[in-house]
This record gives C-alpha cells, structure tokens and sequence, in this order.
C-alpha cells in the first residue's frame, strides 16, 4: 500500500504538485493530460525528487523504505542506451544489480511478443520504441516488488501488446500504480 498526504513538489521554481491525498491499494490508474504531474508524482513516491509532506510504503515513512517500490525508470532509454552491451546483457546486469528476475521478465517479454534471441542480437537503443518499452515494463514487473510502478506502460504498444499487458497486470499480486494519458 502506498499513502500520499499533502504531497508538494517544487521543480524550477514552480510548484508542481500542490497537497495531493491518496492512497494506492491493488491496481490503480493515474490519469492526465501531459504535463499534468503524473510522473512528477512517481518520481517523489520513488524518492527521486524532493518533496514536502508524507509518503508511505507499507505503513513505512518513505525515507525509510528505499528501493520498497519497483520503480524502474521505464522512459530513460537515453540512459539504457549508454551501456554498450546486447539487450539481454542488460537485462542480467539488471538482475544483479536491481534484484530482476530475469527468468520471469524473459517469459513476459515472450508473452508480449520479445524473443530472447532479438534480445541476444540488438542493443537496447536498437529496439523499437515499443519493444523498448516492452522490455522496461517487464524488468519493473519481474522486480518481485509489494509495490510497483508503471509511467507510461502502454506507450508505443500496439493493440494486441496492450491486451496481453493488460491480463499480466491483472494476474500480478503487487500493488500496481500506473500513469498514462491515454483512454
């Protein structure tokens, strides 16, 4: 579960969220228009930005629970695109590092249409937009997290990826929080 009170969040100068009050339990959706703070809130509930007011993870201050949600940056493919390995290289090196099971992101990347063996051949930037994102939710995903995070899942998906995300949500047992912008 995670609890948001009186969340503020200052970027430049301009308060971006203004004493936002939620709580997050199963399978929700944040949506908005682009530039409506979305991901500004999943960057303070992540511990990415800083903020005022409370934000807790499990009845946990956040300050506390570091690394409690499973919050991989899945729009940072300029930041993927820097290490010079194979997909699946990374996707390991994820696995070490981020505590990714790379067995269970393997099988939803097979799920939503992503061979091991494209994996195996390409670069991360190399991928299309949709595979990337594919494969950046599937890593967040295969985390294990109570709490999990999703900005922008469906973007760059085709209809019949959507679908299949949409039934892997569902059988997930994290509590899942996802923004988009879509309807």
């Amino acid at each position: 579960m995670i609890t948001v009170e009186d969340l503020r969040v200052k970027l430049g100068g301009s308060e971006v969220l203004k004493g936002v009050d939620t709580v997050f339990r199963g399978k929700h959706v944040v949506l908005g228009p682009n530039g409506s703070g979305k991901t500004t809130l999943f960057r303070a509930i992540d511990g990415l930005v800083p903020y005022k007011g409370r934000i807790e993870i499990d009845g946990r201050q956040l300050e506390g629970v570091r690394g409690a949600v499973g919050l991989l940056a899945t729009n940072l493919a300029e930041v993927y695109s820097l290490a010079p390995v194979k997909a699946l290289e990374l996707l390991h090196l994820f696995s070490d590092l981020a505590g990714v099971d790379s067995a269970r992101a393997l099988a939803l990347l097979e799920e939503l249409g992503v061979s091991e063996e494209l994996l195996r051949k390409r670069r991360f930037w190399e991928l299309s937009a949709g595979t990337r994102k594919a494969y950046t939710t599937a890593l967040a995903l295969a985390t294990g997290a109570r709490n999990v995070l999703l900005d922008e899942p469906f973007e760059q998906l085709d209809p019949a990826k959507k679908v299949k995300l949409v039934g892997e949500l569902k059988a997930c047992n994290s509590v899942v929080v996802m923004n988009t912008h879509e309807t």
